[in-house]
């Protein structure tokens, strides 16, 4: 079992390497250069895709349980009764659409 985890491993150190790197970068360029502007260079980028693809790659395997992610088959056992009955949900007007509809139609011109 230990062997399986090399990879993610690895693509962790990869990616914290790559947030380290990036965050030299850029105390690099505030004390050198205070007016350009420079993105994300090309071998850090180059860095953290490789190192999140190791990651991936080497734990997806692993689980045990990936389930497909196909709505006709998850629906397929429910009737119409079961889909209007839902007690966690909170319509949003309910909730804090009223307060919002309040201040900005306080704001706004009456029409003539």
């Amino acid at each position: 079992m230990k062997g399986k985890h090399y990879g993610l491993f690895l693509g962790l150190i990869m990616l914290v390497h790559s947030v380290y790197s990036l965050i030299e970068f850029r105390h690099l360029m505030e004390d050198s250069m205070h007016s350009i502007h420079i993105g994300m260079p090309k071998d850090i980028l180059i860095e953290v895709v490789i190192g999140a693809l190791i990651a991936v790659y080497s734990w997806a395997p692993n689980v045990s349980q990936l389930q497909k992610i196909k709505a006709s088959e998850h629906f397929r056992e429910k009737n119409p009764e079961q889909f209007e009955e839902r007690p966690s949900f909170r319509n949003y007007y309910n909730t804090r659409g009223s307060l919002i509809h309040n201040r900005a139609s306080k704001d706004l011109e009456k029409p003539n």
